[in-house]
């Protein structure tokens, strides 16, 4: 099964678009390890990437692309 999980700073935003969402900043660390937390793995489209967050998520998970 595939399902998709999704941040974004409003819910409205993202209503529909994945099977869960977490309304939150971008940069918010706890935000990234809930949706981690589910996840087999990663990706991100987004230019301005939170460093610190991508690293501490590689920890746990592969993430796509990484922080090298």
């Amino acid at each position: 099964m595939i399902a998709s999980s999704m941040t974004d700073r409003s819910a409205d935003d993202m209503y529909g678009m994945a099977d869960e969402t977490v309304a939150a900043p971008f940069d918010d660390l706890n935000a990234a390890t809930i949706l981690a937390d589910h996840a087999d793995v990663v990706t991100f489209e987004f230019e301005n990437v939170n460093c610190e967050a991508v690293e501490k998520l590689e920890k746990t998970v592969p993430v796509f692309p990484g922080s090298e």
